[in-house]
């Protein structure tokens, strides 16, 4: 082999040995692009999965610091209505026990017994009250709740003081001489007929603040 056919020989070999070179770089480039594509991808498709976590953990937490105040708003709402609901009770007893004494306040029982006697229908019943309220409970004021219950309900009835001790509280007591029937009459109890009327109010008077 001579000079001229080694010199093209070794420009053929290098001439291969760059175009093979410029497919391997080539190769490496493409290969490193899709790499760096994939890697991009990875990023993007942590990045989401990273928002998407907080987007549902801040909705979570919004969630439950709802239903945490709306839990809490309930409560404080209940603690103001049983506040409110035992001082208008309170509010309302002071304002009877004012009343005691007063030159009414024996028109005010006659009409007691008279709704408790209504109550009882016809019969021979005793009537009982506080120690202050027996005091102003008269033969004639007994009397006088007899002609309103005929007056007012064609009931015929006969009372007389009860024999046994005074009642604690104040208002009426009515029952018949067995004591197996029984009206109450008292402040507390008339108090009561009027819960859910009460409350009533007072719920709608608290939505209204």
């Amino acid at each position: 082999m001579n000079e001229e056919q080694s010199a093209s020989l070794l420009a053929g070999i290098s001439e291969d040995a760059d175009e093979e070179a410029k497919k391997i770089l080539d190769q490496a480039e493409k290969s490193a692009a899709s790499r760096l594509e994939s890697c991009r991808a990875q990023i993007r498709g942590m990045e989401k999965e990273i928002h998407d976590r907080i987007d549902g953990q801040a909705a979570g937490i919004e969630q439950s610091t709802k239903a945490a105040i709306s839990v809490e708003t309930r409560k404080i709402n209940l603690k103001a209505r049983k506040k409110m609901y035992t001082q208008v009770i309170r509010a309302a007893e002071e304002e009877c026990r004012k009343l005691i004494g007063t030159p009414e306040y024996q028109e005010i029982l006659a009409g007691w017994i008279t709704e408790a006697a209504l109550g009882m229908g016809s019969g021979d019943f005793s009537v009982n009250a506080s120690k202050k309220e027996l005091s102003l409970i008269s033969d004639s004021l007994l009397r006088k709740a007899e002609e309103m219950a005929d007056t007012l309900g064609g009931i015929k009835v006969h009372l007389s003081l009860s024999s046994d001790p005074p009642l604690q509280n104040q208002g009426i007591l009515i029952e018949d001489k067995e004591k197996r029937t029984a009206f109450n009459n008292q402040v507390k109890t008339r108090i009561l007929r009027y819960q859910r009327e009460i409350q009533r109010r007072i719920a709608e008077k608290l939505s209204l603040d």
